[in-house]
């Protein structure tokens, strides 16, 4: 049977540690795209015959790598969040706060492919993985959006479901930016408070990318670890060509520091995104549309940004 990508389950859970594939429940991921690789280097020593033709390349150490592009739902993504983190949701009173952490969370990532005629065929299974980078969108028109690129550690073909439940993730609704979006707050210097942008904002955006390293062990070809390195988190603030947009432009030449603050809302749960300490980089124009749009892009620096969760 030729396979459908409507038929490919995608599924995972959260490991106790780097190595130990994780059992019990899993949650089927709901996804917009998805696509997982594995990569083999070319061990080519420069080898040749008598009749100058190179020998063949051997196969080295393997990587593998998945992307995936999903609808924001409450609630429903935070585990992927936490791994890009890498720590955990802390508990105040009512809210959950996430913050840059030096604790990696490892997922196990599984595919069901059952309309292969190979049983053994119908499962892969991904070990060790972790999120490498984080985007997040707020288009002017549309849906939350959410990506992650995964590093994953191994990958195996278990005989039977690793699962002894699979669960689909909560169908919550999907967030639309033009009725979740609540407040897009800003403070181009940093001693200023931040104050809601009155300018029009078209669309924000945000990615985190943490540095990571495959530890190899000499004795096999898969990572033996993965670990994670330094976070890079940076954004952008767009909106049309105004008084205050303006004022962004004598702001970055003025001072470096900015911060903050985007807050969306769910069926019962409210998002509040935080840079406390940003750098303002240099303000974009552009005039190629009836409209005068301003692009205002920052990097977060010294401070960790955090994500807080709270009821409505």
């Amino acid at each position: 049977m030729t396979g459908q990508s409507s038929n490919v389950v995608y599924a995972y859970a959260l490991q106790v540690d780097a190595t130990t594939p994780a059992t019990g429940v899993f949650t089927a991921l709901r996804r917009r795209t998805a696509s997982l690789t594995s990569t083999i280097a070319d061990i080519d020593d420069g080898e040749i015959s008598s009749n100058r033709l190179a020998d063949a390349p051997g196969a080295g150490r393997q990587t593998h790598a998945a992307s995936f592009e999903f609808n924001f739902r409450e609630l429903v993504l935070d585990d992927l969040l936490r791994s890009a983190f890498a720590s955990d949701w802390v508990v105040a009173g009512v809210n959950e706060t996430l913050s840059l952490g030096k604790a990696p969370v490892y997922l196990t990532i599984v595919t069901e492919t059952s309309y292969l005629g190979d049983a053994t065929r119908h499962y892969t299974q991904y070990t060790g993985c972790t999120v490498s980078s984080l985007n997040m969108t707020f288009p002017q028109d549309g849906y939350i959006g959410m990506s992650v690129d995964v590093s994953a550690a191994t990958k195996t073909y278990p005989a039977a479901a690793p699962w002894a439940s699979l669960v689909d993730a909560d169908n919550k609704q999907k967030l639309r930016t033009c009725t979740a979006l609540t407040e897009v707050q800003l403070a181009t210097k940093g001693a200023d408070p931040l104050a809601e942008v009155a300018s029009i904002v078209t669309d924000v955006d945000f990615t985190l990318t943490n540095a990571t390293e495959d530890l190899f062990d000499v004795r096999q070809c898969d990572p033996k670890e993965i670990v994670l390195g330094t976070a890079t988190i940076a954004g952008n603030i767009n909106a049309y060509h105004d008084d205050e947009s303006d004022q962004w432009y004598k702001d970055a030449d003025d001072t470096e520091e900015m911060k903050t603050r985007w807050i969306w809302k769910g069926e019962t749960t409210t998002y509040q995104f935080d840079v406390p300490q940003g750098t303002n980089k240099s303000p974009g124009f552009d005039t190629s549309s009836t409209t005068v749009a301003v692009n205002l892009p920052w990097g977060a620096v010294t401070q960790s940004p955090t994500i807080t969760k709270y009821p409505n």
